[in-house]
């Protein structure tokens, strides 16, 4: 149902008639005639408290979805998907064709600190990340001006920078490459000396027997319970 308070139109909600929106998302409280503003929570979403006529307490309901409903009619159970199933779908139908095809097409950059104007080249986006500590697709949005992204900030010196791409062969000698800072894979053989080491240590430490109170080192603690301490019991 459409109506009009102060020349603006609102669109009733179909259960929690006392409450409407309108085309911006506005909810009006219809009787008193004030905006209701409601609380954000902690994830950042806005929840309000509708109520229609004869209901005693007040129902917490989603902003948005309650702006919906207002022009749209009742969500029908099973309509909604969980957060976590949003999730789910939203990786699934993720478009990952930058990410790998970023090495086919590498770009090289040159990055303006706008604090000191200093001026650095780099031969890929990632070795911007790397020396950086700036994300690739924020470089890659400030360089193509999406998003409304001007300047990403660095994790490493805390200065924000300008991204623009350049050519090859405009490159200065001392341009920036990939750090190549990944760590070193451990061998299986190096694994199972770190754990054979990590094992004699453990047997050399002393262990107290909670039942006869006397201190043994780990390496008799088996023999000892087995042995000594279930024939006790016994």
């Amino acid at each position: 149902m459409k109506i009009t308070i102060e020349k603006c139109v609102y669109f009733v909600h179909p259960i929690y008639d006392l409450y409407a929106s309108d085309e911006n998302g506005n909810i009006i409280n219809i009787i008193k005639k004030i905006p209701h503003k409601g609380n954000k929570t902690n994830r950042g979403y806005l929840n309000v408290g509708v109520r229609k006529h004869s209901q005693p307490g007040l129902k917490g309901f989603k902003a948005h979805r309650f702006i919906w409903e207002c022009f749209n009619g009742i969500i029908l159970e099973g309509k909604v998907i969980t957060q976590q199933n949003n999730c789910k779908k939203s990786a699934k139908d993720r478009d990952y064709t930058f990410s790998a095809k970023n090495h086919e097409n590498r770009k090289c950059v040159k990055a303006t600190n706008k604090d000191t104007n200093e001026v650095t080249y780099f031969k890929s986006m990632y070795a911007t990340r790397q020396h950086l500590g700036i994300n690739v697709g924020i470089v890659k949005m400030v360089c193509e001006g999406i998003n409304h992204c001007k300047s990403g900030k660095s994790k490493i010196d805390g200065h924000y920078y300008t991204f623009e791409y350049i050519k090859d062969d405009e490159l200065p000698i001392n341009h920036k490459k990939s750090a190549n800072i990944r760590p070193k894979r451990v061998t299986d053989e190096d694994r199972k000396k770190h754990q054979m080491e990590a094992m004699k240590k453990w047997l050399k430490k002393e262990w107290i027997c909670p039942n006869c109170g006397k201190t043994y080192k780990n390496n008799y603690r088996s023999v000892h319970k087995n042995k000594f301490c279930n024939n006790q019991k016994q």
